[in-house]
């Protein structure tokens, strides 16, 4: 619970300061002059209306909605014929005047509740998938064996460094997907990758440095789950074919969005 505690305590002064120039161009409804929208935004029984330049960004956006319903934005999903997408200004986005928004999150003070309300997860479960899968004498083709060879080589590299703020791996609490794309390093050489939902294609896209693997959602016919260590990060097994063969492997995604992920493949990414 300390370690939790602290993660969102450095999250909070890491990002400080980069959001002062953000913060207060949201406040004055962004920068950039042009015209101004009104915006209304539902976010569970709470509605809110406010100006917008539709010049700001929507980073700009998230600011604004940090300070109206107190939802961190990294923890935010913003919800306009579909996801939001990300842009420089709000007219780019496709957001007009009078334009009807929904903010999916929960606030801060929320999830620090529930987290010291919780207890750990046993680290082997494998959740948030079909029950048969955590049923006893279940093949071991249904599990993620991590102390092959294959695995091992790439769990002593450790989280990806990109990993920050509510990133950091955490085996207490359940949350929605954040705005921003997961990261986990990939199997054999363990580079890293940003793990981006792309639901109007009905595609999983897996960026490296080098690469980007476009995977459709409807070919993966299995998904396997298995926590690391102290199960704040874990390895997900994304099944394509018959066998274990067509599985791509996925390390140190954060264990907080497994469930979300699995749910968002299942369901066409929204």
């Amino acid at each position: 619970m300390a370690s939790l505690l602290a993660s969102a305590s450095e999250s909070g002064a890491a990002t400080e300061e980069s959001a002062a120039a953000a913060a207060a161009a949201a406040q004055d409804g962004g920068d950039g002059g042009g015209a101004m929208l009104k915006l209304f935004v539902k976010h569970g029984s709470q509605k809110y209306t406010f100006d917008i330049s539709e010049n700001a960004s929507t980073t700009d956006l998230r600011v604004k909605l940090e300070q109206l319903s107190g939802v961190d934005r990294s923890l935010q999903k913003v919800m306009f014929k579909g996801l939001l997408k990300e842009s420089n200004t709000l007219k780019g986005a496709g957001l007009k005047n009078k334009s009807k928004l929904k903010l999916i999150g929960t606030t801060l003070s929320t999830v620090m509740a529930v987290a010291s309300a919780s207890s750990a997860v046993p680290a082997h479960d494998v959740i948030g998938f079909d029950d048969e899968m955590a049923m006893k004498g279940k093949d071991s083709a249904d599990k993620i064996n991590l102390e092959e060879k294959q695995h091992k080589s790439v769990l002593s590299m450790g989280p990806p460094t990109e990993a920050s703020g509510f990133m950091v791996g955490n085996n207490y609490i359940d949350l929605g997907l954040p705005s921003a794309p997961l990261v986990a390093r990939l199997a054999g050489t363990g580079k890293v990758a940003r793990l981006t939902l792309k639901p109007q294609l009905q595609q999983l896209w897996i960026q490296s440095e080098s690469s980007t693997r476009k995977l459709p959602l409807g070919g993966v016919s299995k998904i396997l789950s298995e926590k690391i260590e102290d199960g704040k990060y874990s390895v997900l097994a994304l099944q394509s074919g018959k066998t274990s063969k067509s599985r791509i492997y996925l390390y140190y995604v954060p264990s907080q969005f497994v469930r979300s992920f699995k749910s968002a493949l299942r369901s066409g990414g929204f």
